[in-house]
């Protein structure tokens, strides 16, 4: 087994899973990439793959179809056949996906499991070829093979007919608590249980499942989840009946528990503890009556804890200061009499609700002078001293003075008592403080009770049903299924838009390479005005170009923020281009610069694509000879203006499509490689504080945008999984954090992929994307190189080993800072 330890609420979690499942996802790539051993990698990924079942993490998929009444024949192709006793589930899957099922089913025109193509051609070998006679259960994990688009799971009505996929990585179904305070909150207790009175569950054939009537058999029944441990008594008798009977989430019969089975005599089960299986979310306990009744313990986070949360919540008490109105010559007496006195004076206070203590600063002397005096009612001045509760506090009894502090005051508030006046000098301080339930704890603590009941349910993220958008390069952006984002969506329950793209960076250039500026202005008849210049120097004779600029036209004179053009016209304020690189383009990669962030939708579609062939396929460079096409397709025109911000992020903002909650900035790499890898990289920007030509600037410039489509958008920082390695990534999302106060994740310090060598005999297999352990020549490799193939990408590693480790760190810290 493999433990990563995960931060929950304040308490540290050790999540468990199979290396199984690692073994299982490595045998299934080889299978999908190995023409020369497909055959028999497949063989053993389908066989490892039937002892992960503790090791993968799988759920329902919401974009499963399900109907009763009909299930799909094993015919070729499959054909939707009508079948009152059927129903089934069908989901779109890719080879090498992982699927479970639990199902039963019966007759020789249905199987339990097959997978299809979209022609519904059944692909590869089925699992549980139909028969006649009784329903038999089939349960297990199964491997698209390949050439399948879909997997079918038939099943007969009211038993349960399950189909999941695989929900994340190779996280456990289950989480394992070792701190000790979480651990404490788990002990047996007996659960709410619903009576099943004179009924026996059947157990086998096609009536198992069913409740037969018999005053011989009664039983309860309750909700559990797979991993909770059931401790149970009872008898089991008949051989059609069983002790123990499971069902699935939504109540249908899974199976009989074969292990407390009937024999025909009385077996008597005492504090039997049984697991609960995959599956399996409902247990029925019946038990033959005349030997013994039905009972169950469950061991698990007690129900109990919400509610001694709220009591603890109820005596967390805080010290709170009250006002009141000095009546200076007046005072209440020993005997709660309303008397006069040129010397003393009172307050009276209204007790709130919730008080239970009260304590004050004040200054007694006299013979009949209390401390405070109680009334059931207002005293209104004497009016209500017919109220009085006795006996008064604290007497004085002397002509001496008494001083009574916040220390030597504190006293219980009485029964039955809703006024209190405090009595003292009048020229002396009276105040007085109400021991009443803190606010500010009490959010604390109810927030803490929430987590408890969600810890308590599934463990579920602060994360789940949030929108997160991710933006970054080809690291987050991984590869298919393979990429971390996604993955974290599938531990959190978020709803994940992972719009990272690969090679592309934020800068829109190197702004040493500017011939030419941007500016943010407007054309009035032939006056050019300057609001804002961001990109370079204006000179005369620069060609004038942009999206409101109706007929291009040329700088003839001017300076500072206004300019004269050669040709008259109006334009409301944009971004306007000029001269004849702005963007400082000039022998940048070409695949790099087509896919900024930070150009504008216009400048793509009206520069870049529009004016390929006649400007920058020849100002841009190439980094492999050959790369760079002499014509755009229509595949690379859609991919440059998809590229745009206004259309890769600007929909998930303001509001076009479903508006994120939080924003995870996942970047820096291209931008690094844009301008070398070095201390270019940090350098503060020279024209202009939102200069989209440098890192820094251009990254100012995306978040005021984002802030004017959606100023209550929260943003986090990814950090790179390195710091050792391009150091200057690691210190602009530092310089960036810190000028912005944003959530920094210090992903470099957790992965250990440095560049510490170490010496191993393990390599690399390009071919299958996995790493072999032994059988290579010795080698001296980084750590970094030990976990990346390619020294970069954690998606190259196809087990997933790379992607899983980066999503189970950054899981918890997401939850945690996204304050959502």
């Amino acid at each position: 087994m493999t433990d990563i330890n995960v931060s929950f609420g304040g308490q540290t979690i050790l999540v468990s899973y199979g290396e199984n499942t690692a073994l299982a996802r490595n045998f299934a790539t080889a299978a999908q990439n190995s023409s020369e051993d497909a055959q028999e990698a497949a063989g053993q990924a389908q066989a490892a793959a039937l002892n992960v079942k503790e090791g993968m993490a799988f759920a329902a998929s919401a974009s499963q179809t399900a109907a009763t009444g009909y299930f799909y024949s094993n015919a070729a192709p499959s054909v939707l056949t009508a079948g009152a006793n059927f129903r089934y589930k069908l989901l779109a899957v890719s080879p090498g996906d992982f699927v479970r099922y639990s199902t039963w089913i019966s007759g020789i025109q249905a199987n339990a499991v097959q997978f299809m193509d979209d022609d519904e051609n059944i692909v590869g070998d089925v699992i549980g070829v139909g028969a006649t006679g009784n329903d038999v259960a089939y349960s297990g994990i199964a491997i698209a093979p390949a050439g399948a688009t879909q997997v079918v799971v038939n099943g007969r009505n009211g038993k349960a007919c399950v189909l999941e996929s695989l929900a994340s990585g190779n996280l456990g179904d289950s989480l394992a608590f070792t701190d000790g305070s979480v651990e404490a909150l788990r002990e047996w207790f007996t659960p709410d249980v619903t009576l099943i009175p004179g009924y026996y569950s059947n157990s086998g054939g096609t009536s198992g499942g069913t409740l037969v009537s018999s005053s011989s058999y009664a039983g309860i029944r309750f909700p559990v989840r797979p991993g909770m441990v059931v401790r149970i008594s009872g008898v089991a008798r008949a051989t059609a009946t069983s002790l123990i009977t499971l069902f699935d989430r939504d109540g249908a019969y899974l199976r009989s528990d074969s292990a407390t089975a009937g024999t025909g005599a009385s077996v008597v089960f005492t504090d039997y503890e049984f697991t609960v299986p995959a599956f399996c979310y409902e247990l029925a306990i019946i038990s033959y009556i005349s030997a013994g009744t039905a009972s169950a313990e469950v061991f698990d986070m007690s129900p109990s804890i919400p509610s001694d949360v709220q009591t603890a919540l109820a005596a967390i008490k805080g010290w709170e200061e009250a006002a009141a109105t000095l009546d200076a010559g007046n005072y209440y007496n020993s005997t709660g009499g309303y008397a006069t006195s040129s010397l003393l004076g009172n307050k009276v206070f209204q007790i709130p609700a919730s008080a239970t203590h009260f304590r004050c600063v004040t200054t007694t002397r006299g013979a009949v002078c209390p401390m405070a005096v109680a009334f059931a009612e207002d005293p209104n001045f004497g009016a209500g001293s017919a109220s009085f509760i006795a006996p008064a506090i604290n007497v004085n009894g002397t002509a001496n003075e008494v001083e009574w502090t916040r220390s030597n005051s504190k006293t219980a508030i009485p029964a039955g008592a809703a006024y209190i006046a405090i009595v003292g000098l009048s020229a002396d301080t009276i105040e007085l403080d109400f021991l009443v339930p803190n606010e500010m704890l009490g959010e604390d603590m109810s927030q803490a009770k929430q987590d408890i009941v969600s810890l308590q349910e599934n463990g579920s993220s602060r994360l789940a049903g949030k929108v997160v958008l991710w933006s970054g390069t080809s690291i987050p952006a991984g590869s298919g299924a393979n990429n971390y984002p996604d993955k974290i969506a599938a531990q959190s329950g978020c709803t994940m838009h992972n719009q990272a793209l690969g090679q592309s960076p934020y800068r829109g250039g190197v702004s040493s390479n500017v011939d030419g500026a941007i500016i943010v202005g407007s054309i009035s008849g032939t006056t050019l005005t300057v609001d804002e210049l961001q990109t370079g120097m204006i000179e005369v004779g620069m060609d004038v170009y942009g999206p409101n600029i109706g007929t291009p036209t040329t700088i003839i004179a001017g300076s500072g923020s206004s300019w004269t053009v050669a040709d008259s016209q109006t334009s409301a304020s944009e971004e306007i281009f000029l001269g004849d690189d702005p963007w400082g383009l000039t022998g940048l990669d070409w695949e790099r610069t087509v896919k900024s962030l930070t150009h504008s939708a216009w400048f793509k579609t009206n520069e870049l694509v529009a004016k390929w062939e006649t400007k920058y396929r020849d100002l841009l460079s190439e980094a492999s000879a050959g790369s760079k096409p002499a014509t755009l397709s229509a595949s690379d025109i859609a991919t440059i203006e998809g590229a745009a911000y206004e259309n890769l992020l600007l929909p998930y903002i303001d509001g076009t499509m479903a508006s994120a909650d939080l924003l995870v900035i996942d970047w820096g790499y291209n931008d690094s490689a844009q301008g070398g890898h070095a201390a270019e990289l940090i350098a503060e920007p020279t024209t202009s504080a939102f200069d989209r030509t440098t890192a820094i600037g251009a990254l100012r410039w995306l978040i005021r945008e984002v802030w004017k489509a959606n100023d209550a958008l929260r943003i986090a920082l990814n950090g790179h999984y390195t710091d050792q390695y391009r150091p200057y990534i690691v210190q602009l999302q530092q310089a960036m954090a810190d000028e912005y106060l944003f959530p920094l994740h210090a992903l470099w310090e957790k992965t250990g992929w440095s560049q510490i060598t170490m010496q191993t005999n393990g390599y690399w297999n390009e071919g299958t994307g996995l790493w072999v352990a032994s059988g290579g020549p010795l080698q001296t490799i980084t750590r970094r190189e030990r976990f990346l193939l390619d020294g970069l990408h954690p998606h190259k590693d196809l087990s997933g080993y790379a992607t899983d480790l980066i999503a189970n760190l950054v899981v918890s810290w997401l939850s945690e800072v996204a304050g959502l």
